[in-house]
């Protein structure tokens, strides 16, 4: 068996679970008074806790904290623009990317290749939204860097791949520049948000902002452009490991502004790379107090209303790290943040194909809720597969490697338990089933026959156990949940059975627009709608169907039918 690394996939495989993108599969996992979602495809752990939700008169003050569970050095590619509370961010609108570096300023560094023709040697433009593509460097080939696409952050959290449109889909608001002439908008995501341009950034930095418009019709103004330096990953080489210089600049557009459909709004305002305050049309106010010994954290935010005393959101720290959170009425969250534990990288062997499910070491993290609730989540390295993947394996100065790896690894969750006061420890286990890869060079790809599912078990604090039976094959299917079995004491209980329509089923548009991304992230199962099309629920001798049968442009049901017969 071949076993020799290069170097630069190597690197790729360091960052490739980020590769993987699946925003559609983060799902909750039973109650989650932590904020705790878990990937069931990649087994990643994620938390999201909201702080501050400030509603009045227009869009709500929302402040939130998240955090992903994978190692640092895989997965932070921003540092103090982001990283608010160490390893929790602050979730304020935004859109992050990678550009060169050869300035200070992300402005001059964040550009787009404009063609003249298809056979011209491309110029720089700052018009980085109307030719909307991946950033322009002169001086090396881009694809040593560029690898993440481009991503846009709500103030809830929600990520979501920012896709290029292409001719297809139509679907797209009416709105006028203050001009009159029509926006064009042309990026989307798959969430159906729609990208405009603004003409300048509101900071002075060179080159056009973005108008971005939720499918509910608030605007958000992102237009607040900084940039830091990117952190580095690493390459493995036999003999040494050491960084990869070709990381540059993590640019951000942070908005200025929310506006909803009635005119109210929220101006947000920085300093530098750091928000300061949030003032609503209505006299809501919120301001961000931040450490003074030079270090990028919070130290409070002020929740001011339009009338009466304000209340404080008090931040501490050890080191750098968040250990604990003050509410206004002095109750408080505990946070215990070990190390990300992650899977011995795989040499990249055009033979390997499986690897076993977990295998260490183990890290754990601990949270405690005011109520005195504790959660502790115990994390393990472990390797997830893909089918059917299109990569070849090539030779390069005498190593051998894949495209596109049809093995990952990530740190994934494999227990879960809850304690406190008057309540019985409840524990939730995780099982992965060993990773089973295949490309569509290989053997069983011929002939169809590759493995193109994997399972992971949720064994529950009652006894019972859920097997989630997942899609593992490339293109627009790729993680999602295909079956679902509840077992208790070994009897098979109940099954849940889904079925998805084919991204061309429509009225709605068969492919939303391009993603910018490596093209290992397989971008089709983002830039695609593949709604549920028939559920099953196989209970007590009980059959339930429900079809769809009909559709809107948006891929929403406008007509179903439902059923029961006994069954089999």
């Amino acid at each position: 068996m071949l076993s020799l690394m290069l170097p630069f996939a190597a690197m790729a495989q360091a960052d490739y679970a980020k590769k993987i993108k699946l925003y559609e599969t983060i799902q909750p996992i039973g109650d989650t008074p932590f904020g705790e979602n878990v990937n069931l495809y990649t087994g990643e752990l994620t938390f999201l806790q909201t702080d501050i939700e400030f509603a009045g008169s227009g869009p709500t003050i929302v402040l939130a904290r998240d955090m992903i569970s994978s190692p640092i050095d895989t997965y932070n590619y921003s540092s103090s623009s982001i990283d608010t509370f160490g390893r929790w961010s602050l979730t304020i609108p935004r859109i992050e990317v990678l550009v060169k570096s050869t300035s200070s300023e992300p402005g001059t560094n964040w550009q787009v290749p404009i063609y003249a023709s298809p056979t011209s040697v491309p110029t720089p433009s700052a018009a980085r939204c109307t030719h909307f593509g991946i950033p322009y460097d002169v001086n090396e080939e881009t694809w040593t860097w560029w690898r993440e696409g481009y991503e846009f952050t709500t103030e809830r959290g929600q990520k979501q791949q920012m896709l290029k449109r292409v001719a297809g889909n139509t679907l797209k608001p009416t709105m006028l520049k203050p001009d009159g002439t029509p926006y064009a908008f042309p990026i989307v995501t798959q969430q159906n948000w729609q990208f405009g341009c603004l003409a300048t950034t509101s900071n002075g930095q060179a080159g056009e902002g973005f108008l971005a418009v939720s499918p509910e019709g608030t605007k958000y103004y992102l237009d607040y452009l900084v940039g830091v330096p990117a952190s580095p990953i690493y390459e493995s080489i036999p003999g040494e490991t050491r960084p990869i210089t070709h990381r540059r600049m993590a640019a951000t557009m942070f908005v200025s502004r929310i506006e909803d459909k009635f005119g109210n709004f929220l101006t947000y305002t920085y300093a530098g790379t750091k928000l300061v305050s949030i003032n609503a049309s209505d006299g809501r106010s919120v301001t961000i107090q931040w450490r003074q010994d030079g270090v990028h954290r919070i130290d409070s935010i002020t929740v001011q209303p339009a009338g009466g005393a304000g209340r404080v959101w008090q931040y501490q720290y050890s080191g750098n790290e968040l250990v604990g959170v003050t509410l206004p009425d002095a109750s408080r969250w505990e946070f215990s943040i070990g190390n990300s534990p992650k899977p011995v990288m795989l040499t990249n062997s055009c033979q390997i194909r499986t690897a076993g499910s977990t295998v260490g070491p183990e890290g754990t993290f601990t949270l405690k809720a005011p109520s005195g609730l504790s959660g502790t989540f115990l994390l393990s390295g472990a390797y997830h597969a893909r089918s059917y993947v299109p990569s070849e394996c090539r030779v390069f100065s005498g190593f051998y490697a894949e495209d596109h790896f049809p093995l990952f690894g990530t740190s994934s969750l494999i227990r879960k338990t809850f304690s406190g006061p008057g309540i019985p420890t409840m524990i939730w286990n995780y099982a992965y089933s060993s990773a089973v890869g295949s490309t569509t060079q290989d053997t069983c790809a011929q002939s169809g026959t590759c493995t193109d599912t994997r399972w992971v078990d949720v064994t529950n604090p009652d006894g019972s156990k859920d097997r989630h039976t997942l899609s593992t094959r490339w293109g627009a299917m790729e993680g999602k949940t295909i079956k679902v079995e509840r077992s208790h004491g070994g009897v098979l209980k109940r099954t849940d059975l889904l079925t998805y329509a084919a991204p061309d089923r429509g009225p709605y548009p068969a492919d939303l627009g391009a993603p910018l991304d490596d093209v290992e992230a397989n971008g089709w199962k983002n830039r695609t709608w593949t709604p549920i099309l028939n559920s099953v629920i196989i209970q007590d001798g009980v059959r339930f169907s429900s079809t769809v049968e009909e559709f809107d442009v948006y891929a929403r049901p406008v007509r179903t039918t439902k059923s029961s017969v006994p069954a089999p």
